[in-house]
């Protein structure tokens, strides 16, 4: 790790031109998704009339605003299989590409827009819905201006609170503030650490159980938690590096553990990402001589059939120079590798059962999940960079999820580590957008 965020070349994947992670966790992720509606217009003609179900809807800059809908009567009754086009201002988009829909009624006589895209500027707007032998319907789109900090979730997408402009986002809910503190945006801004100049990983557990380490500007070292007031990493030398939960790594090139001040590794050049399974934590390191171990809890174990060169990834896994992936044991889980990203749990899934993103020399994305196969992804372009679980950053910064193709944010400028707390199926990525980009292009 280098100074904030702070990661060794050999920690888990890439992030390109943006790259920065540590991992969060906690009851804080479950966190709603952002879309206003206000009250329902009346518009009376005869024959065919159209309407909106809103006379307004409103959102904050880039997101999304989702199900509204037209709707087509005949003196007051519904009338499917009507054509209706609707048209957006330019500076909205319908998710998927381009300004105009056109869709026909159903039995009810509705139809459902698809998503509509939000510019990242303060505005108000109209859209129009037209069909044949009707007159036209409008109602008023209104966006907030976008904030710069924002978390996506698996409620969706909301503002950061809390932590300004300049942050950077660490996992989690968790911000390293432009003034140096560590806040938690999922717990009403709580203040985890001030003065901070290096963060590790967050360790999580289950529920708003998690760890990280941080080191001081002055160089001394602790130990922030939920809900508590940080601590001193107990033995932790001055100006140690954070690596993940209690772990920090000395001058010295010794793992050292901040809740007893054990060395728990002597003699350490690079580690991967710390994992937990659900009863133990593993993180893979590549040694001063060039061999291989890994810790299983505080317990260092060696990795003899690692390929010589190789680069810890996470938990008990190594990239080899020639790109497969690579276990503790020798097993090759997968060829071809150019790139991966953050190794997670399945949401709500049974021990020990996760996947990997990965991008192949070819460009292609896929899916490695436990037991060596792998999934094909959808909608993720060729060259895209694999963030975490099934997530993915594309080369025009948008993060799309290769389990069904849906774009969750756009104008990324920085993530943090997605975090999920063990067998839940809640959970977050931090990140940092342009609002200048971050709408619809």
């Amino acid at each position: 790790m280098t100074e904030v965020p702070q990661t060794p070349a050999s920690v888990v994947g890439e992030r390109g031109a943006i790259g920065r992670r540590s991992l969060l966790g906690g009851s804080a992720l479950a966190i709603p998704a952002i879309m206003l509606a206000t009250s329902t217009p009346a518009f009376a003609a005869s024959g065919t009339t159209l309407a909106f179900d809103r006379s307004s809807y409103s959102g904050e800059g880039c997101s999304t605003i989702s199900g509204a809908r037209v709707s087509a009567t005949d003196n007051g009754s519904a009338k499917a299989g009507v054509a209706v086009t609707v048209s957006l201002p330019s500076n909205y988009a319908f998710d998927g590409g381009g300004t105009t829909h056109t869709g026909t009624t159903g039995s009810d006589g509705s139809l459902t827009l698809p998503d509509i895209l939000l510019p990242g500027n303060s505005n108000t707007s109209t859209a129009t819905a037209t069909a044949s032998g009707a007159a036209a319907a409008t109602t008023s789109l209104i966006g907030s201006a976008a904030p710069e900090a924002v978390l996506v979730t698996d409620s969706g997408k909301v503002t950061a609170s809390g932590v300004g402009t300049g942050a950077t986002p660490l996992g989690g809910t968790l911000y390293l503030t432009s003034d140096k503190r560590v806040i938690d945006t999922g717990n009403n801004a709580a203040v985890v650490s001030t003065d901070v100049a290096a963060a590790g990983h967050i360790y999580v557990t289950t529920g708003n159980t998690w760890t990280i380490p941080l080191r001081k500007s002055d160089g001394s070292c602790v130990l922030g938690s939920a809900g508590s007031a940080e601590r001193p990493a107990a033995g932790v030398p001055s100006g140690s590096t954070p690596v993940a939960g209690v772990l920090f790594h000395t001058s010295d090139k010794r793992i050292v553990s901040g809740d007893s001040g054990a060395t728990v590794c002597s003699d350490v050049d690079t580690w991967g990402q710390m994992y937990f399974n659900g009863t133990d934590r593993f993180v893979p390191l590549k040694l001063t001589d060039g061999s291989f171990a890994y810790l299983q809890n505080e317990t260092v174990i060696a990795a003899n059939n690692v390929p010589s060169g190789s680069t810890p990834a996470a938990a008990r896994f190594w990239l080899s120079s020639d790109g497969r992936i690579v276990e503790f044991n020798g097993n090759v889980w997968a060829n071809n590798v150019a790139a991966h990203g953050q190794i997670a749990l399945n949401p709500s899934a049974s021990f020990d059962s996760w996947q990997m993103p990965l991008r192949k020399n070819d460009g292609s994305s896929v899916l490695l999940v436990n037991y060596g196969s792998e999934n094909a992804t959808t909608g993720v372009p060729s060259g895209s960079t694999p963030l975490a679980h099934t997530l993915f950053l594309t080369s025009d910064k948008r993060i799309i999820d290769g389990s069904n193709g849906k774009v969750l944010s756009r104008g990324v400028t920085a993530t943090g580590d997605y975090a999920q707390p063990f067998q839940d199926s809640s959970w977050a990525i931090p990140l940092t957008q342009d609002p200048a980009t971050c709408g619809p292009r």
